[in-house]
């Protein structure tokens, strides 16, 4: 992620809180509102409404997605959030890791695990929240 914009973002417990036991029922809201009336889910805008970014943290954070995410693993990323998502009769809380070991974007499950391999430089690791709170 681009350093300028790095502080101003989701960092990866961000992204995995949204996806947790006791969130992942506010994430389907996010996924439904998206795509009532033939919307389209976009990788990142869950994060954005999960979070309720503002309009330009929101233009920043789905900027950064496009840029360090080629279209297929966007894709791909985005299979293994709606398989989970929608699962039915509730919706599959899931953690997402960045794993040097991984290659391109896979899923596991028992626990429900979105992998990124290397190649896809992953988000600072602390929360938003607490990069905000150590500005002086």
């Amino acid at each position: 992620m681009a350093l300028a914009t790095l502080p101003l973002l989701a960092g990866i417990k961000d992204i995995n809180n949204q996806f947790n036991a006791q969130n992942i029922g506010q994430a389907r809201i996010c996924y439904d509102d998206q795509i009532k009336n033939g919307g389209t889910y976009h990788l990142g805008a869950l994060t954005a409404c999960f979070y309720n970014y503002p309009s330009a943290q929101k233009k920043s954070w789905m900027q950064e997605v496009e840029r360090y995410y080629d279209q297929a693993a966007r894709d791909q990323f985005k299979a293994y959030i709606i398989e989970a998502l929608a699962n039915q009769p509730d919706p599959i809380p899931f953690t997402v890791k960045w794993d040097k070991t991984s290659k391109g974007i896979t899923r596991t499950y028992n626990p429900y695990t979105i992998c990124i391999g290397p190649e896809y430089p992953p988000p600072m690791e602390s929360a938003l929240a607490e990069r905000r709170e150590r500005k002086p």
